[in-house]
């Protein structure tokens, strides 16, 4: 019987799993991170007797296998520099830290203000756009996968475009994509750390899941 870790398996895995699909897929993946069965159980479109069908139908085992600092990123660096979670005075830059009366959906990386941002996908840019209504003044871009990044979308927040990116360019890993901004300024917070707040969608989805194993080692 093949052992299959469920906190790492990908998206195109699962759905070649007999008895999933995109929809269930994607529940599988937004819910991570897995310590046990009976949590896999608790996911909408899962029970006992789905869940054992899908074991046996596959010749499959679940295993629960943490992501650790061992791992390798998915995706490319998009800072120059080492990537750090920002944590300060005003909030925890982890996935679903809390917001008061809502959870963070995305990570929060360390940067300086006017360094580099660099696409962690192969893409094009699609979107040169604004977090927030009551912000104009700050923007994010926006890179769509192609090729074997073709099931990724993502967000790379206080952001401004490079000056030789248009939204419709094609982009390669690697390639600078905007400027860091001052975020902190912006939101009169000194305490804040000023960071690019990084949001990842799959395969054209529009809810948000867990992008950390995918930027961080």
């Amino acid at each position: 019987m093949k052992q299959l870790n469920i906190n790492s398996v990908s998206r195109r895995n699962l759905i070649d799993l007999k008895g999933f699909g995109p929809v269930l897929a994607d529940r599988i993946i937004e819910a991570r991170t897995f310590t046990s069965e009976s949590e896999i159980i608790g996911v909408n479109g899962i029970g006992v007797k789905s869940l054992s069908k899908i074991k046996i139908n596959n010749g499959i085992e679940f295993v629960f296998n943490q992501i650790t600092s061992s791992s390798t990123p998915v995706f490319s660096p998009f800072l120059r520099g080492p990537l750090v979670m920002r944590h300060d005075t005003e909030g925890g830059g982890h996935w679903r830290a809390s917001r008061g009366s809502r959870d963070h959906l995305g990570i929060d990386i360390e940067c300086i203000a006017g360094e580099a941002i660099l696409s962690p996908i192969k893409g094009k840019v699609t979107k040169h756009g604004w977090p927030s209504s009551s912000k104009p003044n700050l923007r994010y871009v926006e890179v769509t996968g192609s090729g074997a990044d073709d099931e990724y979308r993502v967000r790379l927040m206080y952001s401004t475009i490079s000056d030789s990116i248009d939204v419709n360019d094609a982009v390669e890993r690697g390639d600078p994509i905007g400027i860091a901004q001052a975020v902190s300024v912006e939101y009169g917070l000194p305490n804040m750390k000023d960071h690019v707040h990084f949001e990842l969608f799959l395969n054209g989805n529009t809810t948000k899941v867990d992008p950390t194993h995918y930027v961080l080692e």
